[in-house]
């Protein structure tokens, strides 16, 4: 098993690059997992939950 974490300041694209590195790597067929959360915020406060992919 590998684990990445992705570390940076909000808006640099931290989430695209892991949403295209995913899949690309489904499209290899190889199983990826995780939990992301993307940065949608209202007056500095995030307003949508992390959520699980597969």
């Amino acid at each position: 098993m590998t684990i990445i974490v992705l570390t940076g300041s909000p808006g640099i694209g931290k989430t695209t690059v892991v949403l295209r590195v995913a899949g690309e790597l489904k499209e290899r067929g190889v199983n990826v997992g995780g939990v992301i959360s993307r940065e949608l915020r209202t007056n500095n406060v995030r307003t949508v939950p992390a959520k699980r992919f597969r």
